[in-house]
């Protein structure tokens, strides 16, 4: 099952859309992956914040500033998949946090690492391309 995408303007007030959108989804998903419904709200918030922080926190004012997302149901989980036209992340920012160390950055990814089965990124063209997979609990 895929949802319809989404489109939100990369600013934070406009990431408020998102958990509605994904619940909306969740909720004729099925009862199988209703639980689901926190961990990816909190992974998708997260990125989508690092988007607007770091993607488009310093880039030329005529870029198309939104970032898509989309979602879709397989056996094992759920994919979502978050686009932007940013600036490609930085190498240093896709590596461990480590959480005994003071730091600024990374802590976003280390609890979006925590949270999914995979996470990848790509840079594809102009595009940041972030895949994030959900493992649906087994049944009990």
């Amino acid at each position: 099952m895929s949802a319809p995408a989404i489109t939100v303007a990369a600013d934070l007030l406009s990431l408020r859309e998102v958990g509605p959108w994904l619940h909306t989804w969740l909720r004729a998903a099925g009862e199988e992956v209703a639980s689901l419904g926190a961990p990816m709200e909190l992974g998708l918030q997260e990125l989508c914040v690092n988007v607007v922080n770091h993607a488009y926190g310093e880039i030329d004012p005529g870029v198309d500033a939104t970032i898509d997302l989309a979602l879709e149901r397989s056996e094992d989980g759920v994919t979502c998949v978050v686009r932007d036209r940013g600036n490609p992340a930085p190498v240093d920012l896709l590596d461990q946090a480590d959480p005994t160390e003071a730091q600024v950055h990374g802590y976003g990814l280390m609890i979006l690492r925590q949270l999914t089965e995979t996470l990848r990124y790509e840079r594809n063209g102009d595009e940041n391309v972030w895949t994030l997979t959900f493992a649906v609990p087994a049944a009990v």
